[in-house]
């Protein structure tokens, strides 16, 4: 993530997005494309392996693969893995997206303010959350 620093100093409103993308679909595509069209620059932020193993108790496909599949996409300008470690008791991506520090983290349809974590971020870095299916 030491090149993200050097990515807020350029004046692009970038977009964040996350997630496991395990394995990546359709609906992950349209989100992707929503949320370019929300700012300048996208960056999707990968749950790591470990996030996989905790949420669903499996990986289906190991983040290198699911981060070239990504990156590989025309829409996404950056990818970057979350640093959660093995049964890390923060599921959420707060600490990447503190690093970031998106203009806007917009989340898929089955996320919203009440249950997600990373809003608070938010207030902290000036950026916004969105939600729904953008």
């Amino acid at each position: 993530m030491a090149n993200m620093r050097k990515l807020r100093t350029q004046k692009v409103r970038w977009i964040a997005v996350s997630g496991g993308f395990d394995p990546l679909h359709i609906g992950h595509v349209r989100l992707f494309q929503a949320a370019r069209k929300l700012g300048d620059g996208l960056i999707v932020i990968l749950n790591n392996d470990h996030w996989l193993r905790s949420k669903k108790g499996f990986v289906f496909m190991p983040q290198k693969e699911r981060a070239e599949l990504i990156r590989a996409l025309p829409f996404v300008d950056k990818v970057v893995f979350s640093d959660h470690r093995k049964d890390d008791p923060d599921g959420s991506v707060a600490r990447a997206l503190a690093k970031v520090r998106p203009a806007i983290f917009a989340n898929g349809g089955d996320r919203f303010s009440k249950n997600v974590p990373e809003v608070a971020v938010g207030s902290t870095t000036g950026g916004t959350a969105e939600r729904g299916g953008i």
